[in-house]
Order: C-alpha cells, then structure tokens, then sequence
C-alpha cells in the first residue's frame, strides 16, 4: 500500500517539476530525478519513523511488563506483612484501652484516697496518695518526705517535675 501511494505521489510530483521547469526534454529528466530523490527521502524517513515507533512499543511493553512484576512482589509483600500490621494494630488498640483503663482506675482510686485523707485530717496519707499518682505518672522525684519539702521551700531551687 505505501508503494502503491508513493508511485502515485511520485508521478504527481514528477510532472508538477516538469510543468515548472517548462516541459522540454531536459526538465523531464530533471523532473524524474528529482522525483526519485524526493520520494527515496520520503521512504526512508517513513521507515526510520516505522523503527522508531516500533522501539517506542517495544520499551513500552517492557517497562508495562517490569511494572508488572513489580506489582506483583509488592503484592506478595504485602500479602506477607498486612496481617501480623493488623493483628499489632489490634494488640495496640487493646493495650492502649487497657493502659487508659488502669490508668483511670488508678486516678480514681488515689483521688478517693486523697480525698478520704483530707476529710479525716490524716495528710500523710494524702502525701502518699499524691506520691502514689504521680508515681503512676513517671514523676518518681518529688518529695518522699515532710523535711524534704521543708528543705525546698526554704531553698531558691527551682521545682522540678
């Protein structure tokens, strides 16, 4: 089929050139001539444009078939791995309400201790329901006795928590 347009194309071309060098012998000889160059130009940049886009296909399809196999380790990947996520993901949720649970538990019960101190006067045990909380807090360095308040309140020291 492209020879087929391009004899066509070729004997359009050809007598085109002769008509507008004025139709004597010699510009019919030009004109085959220059025919022939134009049209083997023509050839050969179709057939280089074929190769090219028949590269372009060929890195197409390969980079689609390395995509490909690339998807496929991810999903053997993740096939792997997402149910030990999930099951951390719901031993955390777990552990977490477990932790608030206790944690609450433990507010309530040192408040309750606190507050049962101060209604019977013993401030002792309201210090240590107080050291108990923050304990629970990861606070471990206040004041485990009366003197060591004393101590600082007397001092220019900073409170550090």
């Amino acid at each position: 089929m492209f020879s087929a347009i391009m004899t066509i194309f070729a004997i359009a071309l050809e007598e085109q050139i002769c008509q507008a060098l004025g139709g004597s012998q010699l510009s019919q000889i030009l004109s085959i001539g220059i025919s022939i160059f134009i049209c083997s130009l023509a050839v050969v940049l179709f057939s280089k444009t074929v190769e090219i886009t028949i590269n372009s296909f060929v890195a197409i399809f390969a980079k689609a078939n390395l995509a490909k196999a690339r998807r496929e380790e991810v999903e053997i990947v993740f096939d792997k791995i997402m149910p030990k996520m999930i099951e951390n993901q719901e031993s955390l949720e777990i552990f977490i309400d477990d932790y608030m649970r206790d944690l609450k538990n433990t507010n309530n019960m040192s408040f309750q201790e606190l507050q049962t101190a101060l209604n019977n006067s013993n401030y002792t045990q309201a210090n240590q329901s107080i050291i108990n909380l923050a304990e629970k807090f990861g606070i471990d360095d206040l004041f485990k006795t009366r003197k060591e308040f004393d101590d600082f309140m007397f001092s220019n020291e900073n409170l550090k928590i």
